[in-house]
């Protein structure tokens, strides 16, 4: 056994014979169907890429795939997860016209004599049931709605990435969103304000139809 790696491509033909003789596949006839996969995962589940090296792992050993080095499927998943994460926030940018994307760059701005930025203050919401409370709630559902965001077509993202990239901008801060690429800051702030519009409408007293965020 100790003598065993001594000749060093002793241990590639035996790798080549166990895999003609057991049905294996070199991951090099596989890499490019693992990659469309890969891409098809990122792009509708929005899942990490610890999750996403399992599950590429489980692919290849479903379909007696040789597994590759460690460090080889990790910087391939990292690579097909940032390009999938990249269509996303193009897709979503490229849904909006030259002033809706101002209208959402703007809300991340402080209006004067105020402290917060409109942003911040529709997260927030109106937690208020008097009759003031309701007349802000209403201002606010106009506000939102007032951006025309409904027109932006998202229908090529899959729901639940939008919906995921809607939640990191509720809760992330003002400033956060606004220091990202041009690219992902508007496809935040336009989820994002979609969302807003959504739940801005289901919780206003005297609005009976909810807006879909689909």
């Amino acid at each position: 056994m100790k003598r065993y790696l001594v000749r060093r491509s002793t241990r590639f033909e035996h790798q080549s014979e166990i895999a003609e003789v057991y049905g294996y596949l070199s991951f090099v006839s596989m890499e490019a169907a693992l990659v469309k996969w890969l891409d098809d995962e990122a792009w509708t589940t929005g899942d990490g890429p610890r999750a996403l090296f399992y599950a590429a792992v489980g692919w290849l050993r479903e379909r007696r795939v040789l597994l590759p080095g460690v460090t080889t499927l990790t910087e391939l998943v990292a690579s097909v997860r940032k390009a999938a994460e990249e269509r996303l926030y193009d897709t979503l940018a490229a849904a909006v016209t030259a002033e809706q994307t101002r209208a959402l760059e703007a809300v991340l701005e402080v209006p004067e004599g105020l402290r917060r930025s409109r942003l911040d203050l529709w997260r927030r919401g109106v937690r208020s049931m008097t009759g003031r409370g309701m007349v802000l709630a209403l201002n606010r559902v106009a506000e939102i709605a007032g951006l025309g965001m409904r027109s932006a077509d998202v229908a090529p993202v899959p729901t639940r990435r939008v919906i995921e990239l809607a939640r990191y901008g509720v809760a992330a801060k003002a400033p956060k969103p606004a220091r990202h690429p041009y690219g992902r800051r508007i496809a935040t702030l336009l989820a994002t304000v979609r969302w807003l519009e959504v739940t801005a409408h289901r919780r206003c007293p005297g609005v009976v139809r909810p807006v879909h965020v689909e």
